[in-house]
């Protein structure tokens, strides 16, 4: 019976080695679902079928098995679902081989009620041998009873049951210890490849690249290769593996050779290996192996960005120790005890110390103070502030004396502390120098300003008033403040609001000097003539940056102007009474002598009539020219096209050119501009040297009239005929009053015509030669302002 157990036992085993080969881990069914657990009951209960199949029949009505432990384990590992399972199971199978007999129900029975049991002390806190002890017991307390049942029945009653109790506790200890062993082996392994796939997650996901290679002949073979560096290179892991070095189109160079020999050889071994546009940081380690070599492990990191930031500070060092070098400004870094630990050759130019006598000592140009630097230094460097354009006089190693700008800031380790000082210095004595001259001279000039009867006011370059000078209270009235808030062409004549608007809006756009004049309104309401002048101030580039005005009162001048005016027409006047006297006697004897005839004399002849006529036309004449000489006339200057005028002036000659055999010739040149005039006095002066021209040629010629630009600003007129010229020593008297080279002139024209040109800012010039003719030359300006105002005097 014993041995029947035995056989019995070494199935229970090797079904549950070959489950537990299986299932692996899955043994603890207190992971797993409901349904899992009923589908491990099926198979635990499927064992203990087989088991049952080699029983020992020690009865008619009783068999011996050892079926009881695998529902012990089904109920200890699974938990009473799985354990409930299998012994259904069970029962099922004995029902089956033999029927509904009182031992099949008393097995079924004996079959759950061990599964509730081990099921029950499979979740107690026991240890191992407690947890068997009391299963078994259990089992065996089952079994006990059932025997006693059939202790009618059995030979050998006290042998039976003790064999049985040493099957069971020898199986149930065996099996219990060998499935702990199994499972906790499943557990080890399970452990193990959870670590190995952590470590490989870690290796993936780690920033660099972790590799392994083997020596294999003369050659390197890799046996692992994975980090991200590796997806970052555009590779895969696989592109490396299991492939040696040398066939890595990439990895083929004798440099890496070497590095992995002198690995191999034992050595740990640094180096950067650059690939593409990355530059990488490879560390070497063997691995041994009973004191020998078996395997290198290496790791690589991306160093790029550090290399690039390595090159950037050397970049920057370079230039930074280029920028001291070769700085203009004198620069010196010292201890926080003053003392000199580097300097530019600056320092030495400007100071005369050499590097070398620097070095190490205190600042020797500041002997005076330095017990002021250092309280600087320790107040408010070490706490960090800056101190900026300090100007300080100091001395040289000469023993001269100069005026520096100083800034000084504190140094800083990586820690933020500070551990020197820089001090930037510049030499600003010249400067200073200038400053003061400046100063001086702008104070010289202030005081003109400001006390000058001139009115000075300063424009910026969007048309603001910046400044005025104290005289506009004194000339006009208003002070400083008044006159800026009053300024606009409202104060202005309104017959000069036109051109001084003109005047002012050109300077800002061709900023030239202009001179202008006009009329301001006092405050008390008078009005003051201003001569002004307006002169740009530009940049070095030449944009204009302001406008300076500066004008003068000439209000006592224009009255005394106006005075001349009146004495020289009195004079003017006592100059032409004697002339008027005589010219006027001369008709007025005539028309005496025939009145007095006709008085005499019945008969009236008609040529007495015709002559009286004449003369009394010769004295409307004299009586017309002498009222345009001696009347002003105000004047409406307005845009006109000079050459279509001089057409008009040639239509109305023409006629008395036809009769005196003259032609008419007209040369206009390129580009003739607009002008800014009076029409009808201009066509008058030309009319009148026209007929002058036509009369100066009693047997005919031609007579040219040239109009042409003359320069920027103005334009020629030139009118020249061929008659019998005019003797030199006669041209100057032309335009004198009564001075005429015509036998009825009266000389009266050409003054007209002088007056004329003259209110309109021109110049009239005569050219003459005897028996050549001659040239009479007329220069208008373009556009000048002041003439909306000019009057004929």
């Amino acid at each position: 019976m014993l041995k029947d157990l035995f056989l019995n036992l070494t199935v229970f085993l090797s079904a549950l080695f070959i489950t537990h080969q299986w299932f692996q881990l899955k043994i603890d069914l207190r992971r797993t679902t409901s349904l899992q657990r009923i589908q491990v009951g099926l198979i635990y209960g499927f064992i203990g079928i087989v088991m049952m199949s080699f029983h020992t029949r020690i009865s008619p009505d009783l068999v011996v098995d050892l079926r009881h432990l695998i529902v012990l384990f089904a109920g200890l590992f699974g938990g009473w679902l799985t354990g409930i399972t299998t012994a259904i199971v069970m029962s099922i199978y004995r029902f089956i081989l033999f029927g509904w007999a009182w031992s099949s129900w008393i097995t079924a029975s004996s079959l759950l009620v061990v599964a509730i049991w081990c099921s029950w002390v499979g979740d107690r806190n026991w240890n191992r041998w407690t947890k068997v002890s009391m299963m078994i017991s259990g089992i065996f307390i089952v079994n006990f009873v059932m025997f006693n049942s059939y202790s009618s029945t059995i030979a050998n009653y006290n042998s039976i049951v003790m064999s049985y109790a040493f099957a069971l506790w020898v199986g149930g200890l065996t099996a219990y210890s060998l499935t702990e062993y199994l499972l906790e082996s499943a557990r080890w392994v399970e452990l193990i490849k959870e670590s190995q796939k952590e470590l490989q997650q870690v290796v993936k996901e780690q920033q660099g690249a972790i590799f392994k290679f083997k020596k294999e002949g003369v050659r390197f073979r890799y046996t692992m290769f994975d980090g991200q560096l590796v997806y970052k290179l555009d590779r895969k892991p696989d592109d490396f593996v299991g492939k040696y070095i040398d066939e890595l189109s990439f990895q083929s160079d004798f440099g890496l050779h070497d590095h992995f020999h002198k690995a191999w050889e034992g050595n740990e071994v640094t180096y950067e290996y650059r690939l593409t546009n990355h530059v990488l940081l490879v560390l070497l380690r063997p691995i041994y192996h009973q004191s020998e070599v078996f395997e290198v492990i290496g790791s690589c990191m991306d160093i790029t960005a550090q290399k690039l930031e390595e090159e950037e500070r050397v970049t920057i060092k370079e230039r930074l120790e280029s920028l001291i070098t070769n700085s203009a400004d004198a620069i010196v870094i010292f201890d926080l005890q003053s003392r000199v630990i580097q300097a530019n050759p600056a320092f030495e130019k400007i100071y005369g110390w050499s590097i070398d006598e620097l070095i190490g000592k205190k600042i020797p140009c500041m002997p005076g103070q330095l017990e002021e630097l250092e309280r600087v230094i320790r107040e408010q460097i070490i706490e960090g502030s800056k101190i900026g354009d300090k100007q300080l006089l100091v001395l040289t190693k000469s023993g001269k004396m100069i005026e520096v700008s100083i800034s000084i800031s504190p140094i800083r380790d990586a820690g933020g502390n500070v551990i020197a000082v820089s001090g930037i210095s510049r030499d600003i004595t010249e400067r200073k120098v200038m400053e003061r001259a400046i100063q001086q001279s702008e104070a010289k000039y202030r005081a003109i300003v400001e006390h000058t009867s001139d009115l000075i006011a300063i424009f910026t370059f969007n048309q603001k008033l910046a400044y005025v000078s104290p005289s506009h209270q004194q000339v006009l009235g208003y002070n400083m403040e008044q006159f800026k808030q009053l300024i606009s062409l409202d104060l202005y004549h309104p017959d000069d609001r036109r051109f001084v608007s003109h005047a002012f809006y050109n300077m800002f756009v061709t900023p030239v000097p202009t001179e202008i004049s006009s009329r301001i309104r006092h405050k008390d309401g008078h009005w003051i003539f201003l001569e002004t002048r307006m002169m740009p101030v530009l940049s070095k580039t030449g944009e204009l940056q302001s406008v300076i005005s500066i004008s003068r009162d000439i209000t006592r001048r224009k009255q005394e102007e106006e005075w001349m005016i009146q004495s020289e027409k009195l004079s003017v006047v006592g100059q032409l009474a004697s002339g008027v006297a005589h010219e006027i006697r001369n008709p007025l004897t005539t028309l005496k002598g025939f009145v007095q005839m006709m008085k005499n004399s019945e008969d009236v002849k008609a040529q007495y009539l015709e002559l009286m006529h004449s003369e009394l036309e010769r004295i409307e004449q004299i009586t017309n020219e002498f009222l345009v000489l001696a009347k002003p006339q105000a004047t409406q200057f307005r845009e006109t096209n000079l050459e279509y005028l001089i057409e008009q002036v040639v239509m109305i000659l023409n006629t008395q050119a036809i009769l005196s055999n003259v032609q008419i010739e007209i040369h206009k040149g390129y580009g003739v501009p607009i002008v800014l005039c009076e029409a009808n006095q201009i066509k008058q002066v030309l009319i009148n040297i026209g007929k002058n021209a036509i009369e100066a040629m009693p047997r005919g010629g031609t007579l040219t009239i040239r109009i042409s630009r003359e320069g920027d600003q103005q334009v020629s007129i030139i009118v020249e005929d061929q008659g019998e010229g005019i003797p030199e020593d006669r041209l100057h008297r032309l335009g004198e009053p009564f001075y005429s080279l015509k036998e009825k002139g009266t000389g009266l024209g050409i003054m007209v015509c002088q007056k004329i040109v003259g209110a309109h800012k021109g110049k009239m010039t005569f050219f003459s030669k005897v028996e050549e003719g001659t040239k009479v030359e007329i220069i208008l300006p373009i556009g000048q302002e002041g003439l909306a105002n000019s009057k004929i005097s």
